[in-house]
């Protein structure tokens, strides 16, 4: 009978203690954590490192390499009174342009005609014309130690003096009655040219030529003879004496310094002296 009582003891606190249980099994989580918060080494490591490099590196470097190279190149240029030139036989002469910068060079093409020279400091064109020319175009082109200039064109015309009449390259005068050639082209300044007398006027020549140039300095009017008197009136002669006749001698002379009286020779002449 004890035993059923000790029993019945054990029984009770079992039931006791698992009701006690069960209702701390609700607490249960809540103390955990609790618990667990306890042991939470609150590690925060609040590394806030605001590395802000702000790199202001406002570098106005505002190159305004204003360069504006105003070296403006000025081509060099040239410029004559005229682009139409007139120069004498015999005469002296010089044209010289206006020139926007130094000139060291001058080229000019084609040839200027014997007599005229350019000068390559300036490009001034100068000097006594030797014989007649009919216009004829030049190019000039001036340079300096900055280049070639701009090329310019200018016109020359090369005539006789006054009472001279242009034929084959010479300027041709009547000379007086018994005169010789070469006193007719000496009263001018002037040479006379003996291959002319005869290659063109003279024995070597022909009438028509003679009759070019007669008609040309008004020397009688009419037809050419071919004569062979008088021996001394080489080339291309008007006479009056002893009837007027434009004749073209056809004599083995070659001089200009042939006279006859009342005879007018046409002469050829230029300015430097034939040979």
């Amino acid at each position: 009978m004890k035993q059923y009582h000790i029993l019945i003891i054990f029984f009770i606190l079992y039931i006791f203690t698992s009701c006690t249980r069960k209702e701390n099994d609700d607490l249960w989580p809540l103390t955990a954590i609790a618990f667990a918060s306890q042991q939470t080494v609150t590690e925060t490591t609040t590394s806030t490192e605001t590395d802000t490099v702000t790199n202001t590196n406002t570098s106005s470097e505002s190159m305004t390499d204003t360069a504006t190279d105003t070296a403006t190149s000025t081509v060099l240029s040239i410029s004559f009174s005229s682009s139409s030139l007139s120069v004498t036989v015999g005469a002296a002469t010089t044209n010289t342009p206006t020139a926007n910068d130094s000139i060291t060079s001058c080229s000019i093409s084609p040839s200027l005609p014997t007599g005229l020279s350019i000068s390559s400091t300036s490009c001034a064109i100068s000097g006594t014309p030797n014989v007649p020319q009919s216009s004829t175009s030049y190019s000039i082109t001036p340079s300096n130690p900055s280049g070639s200039g701009s090329t310019v064109s200018v016109s020359i015309t090369s005539i006789c003096p006054t009472g001279g009449f242009s034929a084959n390259g010479y300027c041709w005068f009547a000379g007086s009655a018994g005169e010789s050639c070469n006193t007719a082209c000496t009263n001018q300044s002037l040479h006379c040219e003996p291959v002319q007398v005869n290659d063109y006027t003279g024995r070597n020549g022909s009438t028509s030529n003679c009759q070019t140039v007669l008609d040309g300095l008004s020397l009688g009017t009419g037809a050419v003879a071919n004569s062979g008197t008088p021996t001394d009136a080489i080339g291309c002669a008007y006479t009056t004496v002893p009837f007027a006749a434009r004749i073209i001698a056809n004599t083995n002379s070659t001089s200009c310094f042939g006279t006859s009286t009342n005879y007018q020779r046409a002469c050829p002449c230029m300015a430097i002296a034939g040979p």
